[in-house]
């Protein structure tokens, strides 16, 4: 049995990242937020979505900006490396 936690609506976690509700419901239902459905019947009608913190958390943690890693440049090399000057 799963514990009772706090959770929010879509609506309420749009104000919060201030974005319209369509949007979160665009990333449910794209699976990049988890979400339960506690309509009287799944499936049928409109859903009433219900997030939850662990699922608000992976999300937001996929989506943070991660710094860009820059490629370690070689230096070229010389057609005339193989060739050993004496002089």
């Amino acid at each position: 049995m799963t514990s009772v936690t706090t959770s929010l609506t879509v609506k309420a976690y749009a104000g919060f990242l201030v974005v319209k509700p369509h949007q979160i419901l665009k990333f449910i239902a794209w699976s990049e937020l988890r979400a339960t459905d506690i309509s009287p019947m799944p499936g049928s009608g409109k859903a009433s979505w219900r997030l939850t913190p662990s699922a608000i958390a992976e999300f937001e943690s996929k989506r943070q900006a991660k710094p860009k890693v820059k490629p370690i440049r070689q230096r070229r090399q010389n057609a005339d490396s193989e060739v050993t000057k004496y002089y």
